[in-house]
C-alpha cells in the first residue's frame, strides 16, 4: 500500500468465481494493484507450491558466487553472472531457457508433486 504503483506477478491467472470461493487464499487486496501479468516460472529459482520446486543447484551455484564476492571482494563471478542471466538476456523467458532449460523445469514440476493450492 505504499508505492504508487503496483505490478503484480502470478503463475497462473485463476478465475474469479475461485477467488470468490475461497477468498481467505487472497493476500493481495485488488485495490492495491494496477496490473497483473501471469508469468509461468515467475520465482524461478524459487519455488511456487504447487508448480514446482525450487532449483537448488542454481541457488548454490549463484549463493557461492555471492559468497566469494562476500570474501574477496572481487566482482569478477557476479559481473559475469550479472551479464550472462540478466544483463545477456532479452527476456524472462530467455533467461528460464539459459539457465535450466525445458527438461530442469520440467524436473522441478515433478519434485514439487503438483499439490493443488485449490480446486477449480
Amino acid at each position: 500500500m505504499a508505492s504508487a504503483y503496483t505490478i503484480m506477478t502470478t503463475e497462473r491467472v485463476i478465475p474469479t468465481e475461485t477467488i470468490r470461493r475461497y477468498p481467505n487464499l487472497t493476500e493481495i487486496p485488488y485495490v492495491a494493484v494496477d496490473a497483473v501479468v501471469e508469468q509461468p516460472f515467475g520465482s524461478y529459482p524459487g519455488a511456487c507450491y504447487g508448480y514446482y520446486w525450487f532449483d537448488m543447484d542454481h541457488i548454490r551455484m549463484y549463493r557461492g558466487i555471492c559468497d566469494e564476492f562476500g570474501k574477496t571482494r572481487n566482482k569478477d563471478g557476479l559481473r559475469k553472472y550479472f551479464d550472462e542471466f540478466i544483463f545477456g538476456v532479452d527476456t524472462f523467458d530467455d533467461f528460464l531457457e539459459r539457465t535450466a532449460g525445458y527438461k530442469r523445469l520440467r524436473q522441478l514440476k515433478e519434485m514439487d508433486g503438483g499439490q493443488p493450492i485449490y480446486t477449480l
